[in-house]
């Protein structure tokens, strides 16, 4: 089973890994390119008796391409990868931090080799692009060309589609939302429908409208059914927000995984307050109705 942690380099947590060669790519979006680049990473490794690692940088809490952070393990783990280390970058991952950056990549978790897709780069910063890995890595840095990928393309058409059934049966694996609860205004507890709401500064892959819904709490173990709607509130944000079937706790702060069954509708306009009530208890009994199973 593969090896598998977030690591933030501001903790004191000691971490004892074997030396190993790192691959850096878009994992967010695996797909057919994504799998040729692993299997690259396993032939080179093996040629320098070297362990393998997806090193996959973080800078969201909330996953806006295809894949969360559950599902590029579960797929590290399928192609017999040995360490995933999911890097989070802090407010001390800046480009004045060059040398400390590579410092603890390179002795601290004893990356030693690095394959990188040309221009690979996050939010215009010089840390964790091709051109860092270079300037570090030097001899050891495989820059690989990026390729355009079809499937990427198709994948997210299908996910805009609310076809998931199909994206299911493409990839074997479930579409899932992960992100953390923050505080809204309350109004669904006002009308009696309480929701949790994740903010998505940038668009996830969904269009907007109602979705019937799993809900898993990872603080309880547990998964609940749930009527979320995909929305721009007042404040111009969009945001996913969730009635979560028989469940009234405040869980502000907590780490939710969201997978999407089926599209009920799309977002309405509704004239009076009672309007509204009645379109989300018409929601409601829904999703009691849809069958939730992605155990």
């Amino acid at each position: 089973m593969v090896n598998s942690f977030f690591y933030n380099n501001l903790s004191r947590i000691m971490i004892n890994l074997q030396e190993s060669m790192a691959l850096v790519c878009d994992f967010e979006n695996w797909s057919n390119y994504e799998e040729e680049l692993v299997s690259n990473l396993k032939k080179l490794a093996k040629k320098y008796e070297l362990n393998t690692t997806l090193l996959v940088p973080v800078t969201s809490e909330i996953n806006t391409g295809l894949w969360n952070y559950e599902n590029i393990k579960e797929l590290a783990d399928k192609k017999n990868i040995t360490n995933v280390i999911f890097y989070v970058l802090n407010d001390f991952t800046t480009d004045d931090n060059q040398e400390y950056l590579h410092s603890n990549l390179y002795e601290f978790l004893n990356i030693k080799k690095i394959i990188v897709v040309d221009n690979f780069k996050i939010k215009n910063k010089i840390v964790f692009s091709s051109e860092f890995f270079k300037k570090f890595w030097k001899n050891n840095c495989f820059l690989i060309e990026e390729t355009i990928d079809e499937q990427k393309n198709s994948l997210r058409k299908i996910l805009l589609e609310a076809d998931f059934k199909k994206f299911k049966e493409k990839t074997g694996l479930y579409y899932k939302i992960s992100g953390r609860v923050s505080e809204g205004k309350k109004m669904g507890r006002n009308l009696g429908f309480p929701t949790i709401n994740l903010l998505t500064p940038e668009p996830i892959l969904l269009s907007e409208g109602v979705y019937a819904c799993d809900v898993h709490i990872k603080h309880l173990a547990k998964s609940y059914k749930g009527a979320g709607c995909y929305w721009i509130n007042e404040l111009n944000q969009k945001v996913l927000e969730i009635n979560i079937l028989d469940f009234d706790k405040d869980i502000y702060g907590w780490e939710v995984e969201i997978t999407p069954i089926c599209k009920l509708r799309n977002n309405k306009k509704v004239n009076t307050i009672e309007e509204l009530k009645e379109l989300l208890k018409q929601d409601v009994e829904k999703v009691r109705q849809t069958e939730i199973n992605i155990s």
